[in-house]
């Protein structure tokens, strides 16, 4: 056991092991370098963006439901939920067609994280990891006449596959 930890001890004394920890402390560094670059890069982008990225957001979020979906901004959230990309959108609401006849808004948040996987953004897809929504208010209103708030979101449109097969008649006599 001594013979093992002396040979252990005098290697990692080593010249060699020395020069290979320094080389692997090096890369590490490098690459947190990089990553500090690259999350300073998108919080800038970000922020001079900011304006366009919230109409896009809004404008595409609308398309997809039957009211009114409105953040009032949003901001990069460095390092939480990596190595995914977290946004976090601040005061979110929601609200359907029918609100003002009924001024029942579906959800209100102060904050709704949004963690985007960071490949898929390279390749410019939206792949939404994990949604948290934080310090919201929900309210889910139904009608004596069947219509729910909760109906807002659009059914998603189902691609018709073309049929492979030609059905054939045969007449049999």
């Amino acid at each position: 056991m001594q013979q093992t930890l002396l040979q252990i001890k005098t290697f990692l004394q080593s010249h060699s092991f020395k020069k290979y920890a320094k080389r692997v402390g090096f890369f590490i560094l490098g690459l947190i370098g990089i990553l500090l670059i690259a999350c300073g890069a998108l919080s800038v982008y970000f922020n001079q963006n900011k304006k366009e990225i919230i109409a896009k957001v809004n404008h595409k979020i609308n398309e997809n439901i039957n009211g009114q979906f409105h953040i009032t901004d949003f901001h990069y959230k460095f390092l939480t939920g990596f190595p995914n990309f977290t946004l976090a959108l601040k005061e979110v609401e929601i609200k359907d067609n029918q609100w003002p006849s009924h001024k029942h808004t579906l959800l209100k948040a102060k904050e709704i994280e949004a963690r985007l996987n960071i490949w898929s953004l390279l390749q410019k897809q939206i792949n939404i990891h994990k949604i948290l929504i934080n310090d919201a208010d929900i309210y889910i209103y139904k009608a004596e006449n069947g219509y729910s708030n909760v109906n807002i979101f659009k059914p998603k449109k189902r691609k018709h596959k073309p049929t492979t097969k030609n059905p054939k008649q045969q007449l049999i006599t």
